[in-house]
């Protein structure tokens, strides 16, 4: 590691900029974190939109940031279907603001994408990085998808020294809003979980301190610029696996109920292979898709979102994600 190398988090106070910011700081990393709320992980804080490109200019003027982890992102595809405007301000004009000030001040990219951009049933799975299909079907996917496109603008004509990293299901302490953690809300609660498509689904779970670790190694190492990696856990599992874990280490008295697709519905089948991630960054997984699952029911968010979940427990979730 390049000790004291200086780190600029975008979105570093949402769950995967916490996580992030902590495990940097704990390997010796300077970072500094924007965002619109201060989350007090110990990193030096500058508050900002990524939508104001002046303001963002003047961070990096005064921060000097030598890598660039971009998470600044609105997440919700209903939200995005119903007003696609502020999700694509952020997401795309964000990223073309965060794109061309790392350019203009020299700075290393990552930017962190969605497995959203594939749609909820990649035609082939795994997904590599050279089999995969652009298929979004939410306003948010659309604008990550547009982020890309911009991210790739700078990386090949631009001379931007940038890697792309696609996430799929991350989990993990106080993880808000994604179908692991709005299902296991359900059952701590202890209440009934209907599984659409008999849980079936399959899908790929990991821990965010594993993908912490993917990006410590592209920052240290200097690998993969220009690059796409799809990083995940390495291990699919079915939906229904999944809650059976869930109610297990919250020692859950909920009950599961298998029932059919719904009209129109098929089971989703997402997961990545992460064998390019593997060999050019040497990233391995260290936490196993149980023990993330533990660490999910064990965290600091548990609760509050149970009627969503059970409305998302089916196979049209679009946010993969």
């Amino acid at each position: 590691m390049t000790m004291g190398m200086r780190v600029l988090i975008t979105g570093c106070s949402g769950f995967v900029g916490s996580h992030l910011s902590r495990y940097l700081l704990r390997d010796g990393y300077d970072v500094v974190g924007i965002d619109l709320v201060e989350a007090r992980v110990g990193a030096e804080f500058r508050r900002c939109d990524v939508t104001r490109k002046p303001d963002l200019d003047r961070v990096f003027s005064e921060a000097q940031p030598e890598f660039v982890v971009h998470l600044a992102a609105l997440c919700s595809a209903r939200e995005s279907n119903a007003d696609p405007y502020p999700t694509f301000l952020v997401n795309t004009l964000g990223t073309l603001n965060v794109a061309e000030c790392c350019s203009r001040h020299g700075a290393r990219m990552l930017l962190m994408s969605s497995a959203a951009v594939l749609g909820p049933t990649p035609p082939e799975v795994p997904v590599t990085e050279e089999n995969w299909v652009y298929d979004p079907r939410s306003g948010y996917a659309y604008s990550k998808v547009a982020a890309e496109q911009v991210f790739w603008q700078y990386v090949r004509n631009k001379g931007l020294e940038g890697v792309l990293f696609r996430s799929w299901n991350l989990v993990g302490e106080g993880c808000r809003g994604t179908i692991v953690s709005l299902l296991a809300s359900l059952a701590v609660e202890g209440r009934p979980i209907t599984l659409y498509c008999f849980g079936r689904q399959v899908m790929d779970v990991n821990y965010v301190g594993n993908l912490c670790e993917a990006v410590r190694l592209v920052i240290d190492g200097g690998e993969g610029a220009g690059e796409m990696f799809h990083i995940g856990s390495g291990r699919p599992v079915t939906l229904k696996w999944v809650v059976e874990r869930l109610i297990e280490h919250s020692r859950s008295a909920s009950k599961v109920v298998l029932a059919p697709p719904r009209k129109g519905e098929v089971p989703i089948r997402s997961y990545p292979s992460i064998e390019k991630a593997r060999r050019v960054l040497g990233y391995n997984p260290a936490v196993a898709v149980e023990e993330a699952i533990r660490r999910t029911i064990g965290g600091d968010d548990a609760g509050g979102h149970g009627d969503l979940a059970q409305e998302t427990a089916g196979g049209g979730d679009e946010d993969m994600g």
